[in-house]
């Protein structure tokens, strides 16, 4: 019986602690690809690009550089 019950504490401590793991890295992703935008919308600013915002289904806002446009063709 006690058995059983550690292996039930055990259980959900694994549950617990990889749910924690996944959110580590998902944050983890997360600023990463908050860094990659910036520094794409930094390269486009310098390159007098167009910067395209988009709002994904969660409502978060990233940019993403588009093609470069020439103004003057």
């Amino acid at each position: 019986m006690i058995k059983m019950k550690n292996l039930i504490v055990m259980f959900f401590l694994f549950v617990i602690s990889f749910g924690v793991f996944a959110q580590e890295v998902i944050t983890a992703s997360a600023i990463s690809l908050n860094e990659a935008i910036e520094n794409l919308e930094n390269k486009a600013k310098e390159k007098d690009s167009t910067i395209v915002k988009i709002t994904s289904a969660g409502g978060q806002n990233y940019v993403r550089a588009s093609a470069i446009i020439e103004e003057n063709k």
